[in-house]
This record gives C-alpha cells, sequence and structure tokens, in this order.
C-alpha cells in the first residue's frame, strides 16, 4: 500500500493551502496525477505532488478517482516555483496549469502528425556571432540563456520553425510562446505554414476540445512541438530541448489573474531544470532582458544585442520633427503630411500612428483625409473587437491606415512606404515606469514595415528623448544607457523587486501594518484608493529577500479568506 500528498485546485479552496495525505488505490498514480479526493464530506479534484511509502498522518482516506492523465512531473515542480515567487497558493499555480478536460477526448488514440518534419537548415544562425554557441548547447542537451531582436530576422517564422526542427531530430521537444493576440499572427501563421500539424496548439485562443486534443498528444508523447501563449509554458512537452519566447515584452505575458506570473521567468527556469536551451526574441528586447544580456545571463545575439553600434543596412531613415521649432501646432504637420503623400503617389501604402483614441483620432483623421484628399481607414481596439475580418482587410490593403498603436501587432504589413507618428509625447508621458519602453517597442514594431528606401517620421516635442534617438541610430544601447540608469536611481525593476497590493478600503491600514511588520526594510506606499479598492506598493532592492518577507502573511491572508490580491512584478503601478 503506498500514499500521495494532494494538493487542492479549484474554486473556494485558496484556504486550503496544504497538502493532504490520502491512500492510493490499485490506480496508476504519479507525481501530477489529477484525482478526486473527499474534503469535509465533500468531493474535491487535486493534483499528487509527492508519492509515499507510509503515511505521515493516523487517519487516511483512500483517492476515490483518478482523471485522465494528469501533469507532468517536472509542470508540477515549475507550479511549485511559480507559488512561491508571485506568492500565491501551490493549488492555484497547479490550476493554471490544469487543461479543461473533454474526456471524450481521451478515449480515443492522440493526435499524430499526417506529414513529417520539413528539411529545414539551421544556416541563418551563421549571421549570428553567437550562433555556434547556441547549436552546441543544443547538441549537449545543457542549458544556456541566449537573447535577440526579431527585428533582423528576415523569415521570423521560418528561423523558429528550422530551430525546431533540429531540436526534433535530436530526438528532444520544443515549446513556442507566442503572444496571445485577438487577431491574426504572421509568426502563427508561418509557422502552421511551415511545420503543418507537426505542432500543438495549446494557446487560449484555440477552442477547449482542440486544445485539450493537442495536450493530450503532448502528454503521451505523439506531438513534440508545442506553441501557444502565456499558458503554453505550463505545456507537458517531453524531454524538453529548446524553449523559444517570441516577442518577450509583449504585454499579454503577464498573467492578470492569480497566480499572476510572468511567463518570460517561469519559461527560463523550465529550460534550465531541463537542461533545455532557452531564447527570448524581443522587438525590442525587454529592460529585463537587456539587463540579464549586460549580466551575461543571457547571451547576446545579432546587431540587438548590448554592444552594437551599427544601423543595420535593410532599416528606413527616420525623420524626427521638432514640433517645438514648428510654425504651427498642427496635427500631423505639413512635413509628415509631405512624406505620407510621397509614399501614396509612389503607389506605396502610409500608416499615421495616433497615440491618442477617441475625439483625438477623429481630429488627426479629418485634417489628414482633407490634405491627402485620400480616404482613410481608421483603426483602433474598438474596430478589432467589432469585426475582425474587417481589421485584417484593412492591414492587408487600405492604402492609408490611420490607427492607434492597436496596429503595432505580430502581422505583416505590405507595400508600406510611409510610417508617420503623431503625439509621440503623450506615449512617453504616461505615468508608468514602462512608458518609454513601451513607446520603443510600438515604433519598432511598426518599423519593421518598411524598407531602406522608405521613411519613418515622428513628430516630438523631445526630439533628444533617449527612445527617439535609438530609433534615429538604429542602436538600443542609446535607449538602455538612459533607462537603466533612470530605473537604478528611482528603485525600479530590473534593479529592484515591486510588489502590487490591493484590498477592500477597510482592510488597507491592517494589510499595510502587517506588511510593514514583515518587511521592515522595504519602502511602503500608499495605501491609495482606486475603484472601489486600496492599493498598496511594495518596493525594495533585495528580490529573494522581499519574496520570503511577504510569503508569510500572503499564506495568512489566504487562511483568513481576506479580500487581498499579490502582484509580484505588476506591469502597472500608479493606481
Amino acid at each position: 500500500m503506498s500514499f500521495a500528498h494532494v494538493v487542492l485546485i479549484g474554486s473556494g479552496v485558496a484556504h486550503l493551502d496544504q497538502a493532504y495525505t490520502y491512500r492510493v488505490p490499485d490506480d496508476d498514480v504519479h507525481v501530477g496525477s489529477l484525482v478526486r479526493v473527499p474534503v469535509r464530506g465533500k468531493s474535491r479534484e487535486g493534483v499528487v505532488v509527492e508519492l509515499l511509502d507510509e503515511s505521515d498522518v493516523p487517519r487516511v482516506q483512500p483517492i476515490r478517482a483518478v482523471l485522465g492523465p494528469g501533469l507532468a512531473e517536472d509542470v508540477v515542480h515549475v507550479c511549485h516555483s511559480v507559488a512561491e515567487h508571485y506568492l500565491s497558493s501551490f493549488g492555484e499555480a497547479l490550476a493554471a496549469a490544469v487543461p479543461q478536460r473533454t474526456v471524450s477526448e481521451e478515449e480515443i488514440p492522440p493526435r499524430e502528425p499526417s506529414m513529417p518534419l520539413p528539411d529545414l537548415d539551421v544556416t541563418w544562425l551563421r549571421e549570428f556571432a553567437s550562433g555556434g554557441t547556441l547549436l552546441r548547447h543544443i547538441e549537449d542537451h545543457t542549458y544556456k540563456g541566449f537573447a535577440t531582436s526579431g527585428a533582423w530576422l528576415k523569415d521570423r517564422g521560418h528561423a523558429i520553425a528550422s530551430l525546431a526542427c533540429d531540436v526534433v531530430r535530436r530526438g528532444r521537444g520544443v515549446l513556442i510562446l507566442l503572444p496571445d493576440l485577438r487577431g491574426p499572427s504572421s509568426i502563427a501563421q508561418s509557422l502552421e505554414a511551415t511545420l503543418g500539424d507537426n505542432i500543438a496548439w495549446v494557446g487560449s485562443d484555440r477552442p477547449p476540445r482542440e486544445r485539450y486534443r493537442d495536450w493530450l498528444a503532448l502528454r503521451r508523447g505523439t506531438l513534440t512541438i508545442a506553441a501557444g501563449g502565456r499558458s503554453a509554458v505550463f505545456a507537458p512537452v517531453q524531454d524538453l530541448g529548446l524553449v523559444i519566447m517570441y516577442d518577450e515584452a509583449h504585454v499579454s505575458f503577464k498573467e492578470k489573474r492569480t497566480p499572476r506570473f510572468h511567463a518570460r521567468p517561469v519559461a527560463a527556469d523550465r529550460a534550465r531544470s531541463a537542461g533545455a536551451v532557452f531564447l527570448a526574441i524581443g522587438i525590442p528586447p525587454s529592460a529585463e532582458v537587456m539587463d540579464a544580456m549586460e549580466r551575461r545571463v543571457l547571451q547576446g545575439m545579432g546587431t540587438d544585442s548590448i554592444r552594437a553600434t551599427k544601423k543595420p543596412p535593410d532599416r528606413p531613415a527616420v525623420l524626427v520633427i521638432d514640433r517645438t521649432k514648428a510654425e504651427d501646432r498642427l496635427v500631423p504637420s505639413a512635413r509628415t503630411l509631405t512624406a505620407m503623400r510621397a509614399a501614396l503617389d509612389a503607389g506605396r501604402r502610409a500608416v499615421l500612428l495616433v497615440h491618442r483614441g477617441g475625439e483625438s483620432l477623429r481630429t488627426v483623421a479629418a485634417r489628414t483625409e482633407r490634405v491627402l484628399k485620400t480616404k482613410a481607414v481608421r483603426l483602433d481596439a474598438r474596430s478589432l473587437s467589432a469585426d475582425k475580418s474587417a481589421f485584417e482587410d484593412a492591414i492587408r490593403l487600405a492604402p492609408l491606415l490611420i490607427a492607434t498603436p492597436v496596429i503595432a501587432r505580430d502581422v505583416e504589413l505590405e507595400r508600406i512606404g510611409c510610417v508617420a507618428v503623431v503625439e509621440a509625447d503623450a506615449a512617453l508621458s504616461v505615468p508608468e515606469f514602462r512608458a518609454s519602453e513601451e513607446a520603443l517597442a510600438t515604433w519598432r514594431k511598426c518599423a519593421r514595415w518598411l524598407s531602406r528606401q522608405d521613411v519613418f517620421v515622428i513628430e516630438t516635442d523631445q526630439p533628444k528623448n533617449p527612445a527617439i534617438e535609438t530609433l534615429v541610430r538604429w542602436n538600443m544601447k542609446i535607449w538602455w544607457h538612459a533607462e537603466s540608469t533612470r530605473r537604478k536611481e528611482l528603485g525600479y525593476p530590473p534593479y529592484a523587486a515591486l510588489v502590487r497590493i490591493d484590498t477592500t478600503p477597510e482592510r488597507a491600514a491592517d494589510v499595510a501594518e502587517t506588511v510593514r511588520a514583515a518587511a521592515p526594510d522595504a519602502e511602503i506606499l500608499g495605501p491609495v484608493e482606486e475603484e472601489g479598492r486600496s492599493v498598496i506598493i511594495v518596493r525594495q532592492r533585495a528580490r529573494e529577500a522581499l519574496i520570503a518577507a511577504l510569503s508569510e502573511p500572503a499564506r495568512a491572508w489566504r487562511a483568513e479568506g481576506i479580500d487581498v490580491r499579490i502582484d509580484v512584478d505588476p506591469r502597472e503601478v500608479l493606481p
């Protein structure tokens, strides 16, 4: 007879944050098994996290049922790390990894690919100084982290697919993380066209039945390449050899619900534990990845590494219009409209990026259409939600697009001769510490659509802003030098840990006092009211010490059922 420690998952069990001991029946039970167990007169679901030869409690009830194949053992360990780092319960982290079951799919043979992997080579890696090193670590089955910019890969989908094929031919598995998008994804389309049904698509955008079918194929080993958004970081890829994270700075990689993990550190941790290669592709790289390259935790590849100085030969010229010297304050300026007119007259297309929506977008669009005498298609988040197919047709065909940053997506806009940005200062002045980083990322994604003969125009009152100078010289070192200095001085990530805690107003004072007692070395800001909640920000230079200090209060709040939401490494800080 054997026994098992089971951690409960599901709604209403966060306060039961411990492992319970049960007797294992004759069924095949392993670490990761999804089971149904009795708890205080009710039947609950849980995950086996440890097997025991002897019971550690006097009275033990049996596991009532084993539900499906359950999680892989390595995924259970990843979930434990997620719970510790993001101050959630173990059960909440496990619940994030457990797929939505479709029982009928478990009763049929797992899906297998109908076509062999294509014969792709990895010669494109020769363009990168560290390409040979990356391949050697794949061959040796050893962990190494790399980072580069997707902006310099001519065909990003083909490059990722070729690496995946190389790893699978060596008998190992591949995990590809892509941003969660509500519209088309050029990378996803390219991967699907190149690899066909060799990929298990386990992103949340898929119908549950199809997603579970592919999850089962990974779990049973008939498929070895997984792809999807942040939740795919828990995909049960066997003998993992490569983890690729594309557009690693994308906002969708941060989970908004408990456990509020970011997929990037979780993916790197999975790769490290498996002896796999981790490759972070940023457009451009995030501040966290730039810092990791500077510290050599990640090895930079190509022209976007920390020491890059040369402008890639196929990048467009950047025209900066200093609005402080303009004779008028019209938006867009006459010079911007002239550049857009030139592109249209040459039979190419033009994109006008407006950093404010609503009435501002309508006013800018009206002036642009009047001067250029061309009807524009206006795109914002509302138009994307209203009609995705119309959105897709517009980005594919419309000669003149006037859009908010929603257009800066993983899509390939063809025949674009001019991208113009107005109200750039609105993006740079957003009162969040990541404003400059996110503005630069938006502009760089749009600049990908242009070639050397095209032009990128940006109107600003701050022509010497590091983000804008980075665009002009195509050198991330400019932005990173200024941004890293600023974040070090102010105590923002990656040089300090931030934890955002929000609770009900009546609990705010007690929660703040508990935090002060637990983390006396931390800086505590707030509470501040926001939409009926009270927000507290905790900041400390020593990350490990802060997480350790807050772990016990977090457990106590869960046990007492207090409404406290904890977000480690929040993207947004200010209420």
